[in-house]
């Protein structure tokens, strides 16, 4: 019978730990999944912008709240993405905390802008050579604004939000 108690004994003992080492996974965060989710986002949020790599520190603990700061890039300019660990699957939140605005549709925005207020119609532009800026709420873009005569002038655009919403601050 002492055999037979100690055949069970291992038999228990060996399927805890298998269970344990099964259940539990990892106990940091899979980088390179986090890094598919990022992408998956921004793909989302930006579609038709060429969205580049992402890349997230290894080693992240998997403790809810725990933060860490990865890197994505939007038409060639880097993005920084907050992660934090959650207990809600898939055990993280991502988080954008800049615009990412489209060069020519800011530029669009402020030709509209400008013949509607002002009355003359001109040529803008933002951030030359670039497709995409990435900047913080509460920013200043300046833009240069040209009419027919080529009479210059600068217009300050403000990034109002995450989302990428602006408007003229000052014509």
């Amino acid at each position: 019978m002492l055999a037979g108690a100690r055949g069970v004994a291992c038999l228990l003992a060996c399927t805890l730990a298998i269970l344990v080492a099964c259940s539990g996974g990892s106990s940091t965060l899979d980088s390179k999944e986090v890094e598919g989710a990022i992408r998956t986002q921004l793909r989302k949020d930006f579609a038709g912008a060429p969205i580049g790599a992402a890349k997230c520190p290894d080693g992240v603990k998997k403790k809810t709240g725990k933060q860490a700061t990865c890197t994505a890039t939007v038409g060639n300019e880097p993005v920084p993405i907050t992660v934090t660990v959650t207990d809600r699957d898939p055990g993280f939140r991502i988080l954008r905390e800049v615009a990412v605005l489209d060069v020519a549709k800011v530029q669009d925005f402020v030709q509209t802008q400008y013949d509607q207020q002002v009355g003359v119609q001109v040529k803008a532009a933002c951030a030359p050579g670039k497709t995409v800026l990435v900047a913080k709420p509460q920013t200043m873009i300046p833009c240069t604004v040209t009419d027919t005569q080529g009479t210059t002038d600068t217009v300050q655009v403000l990034v109002s939000d995450t989302s990428g919403n602006i408007k003229i601050s000052t014509i």
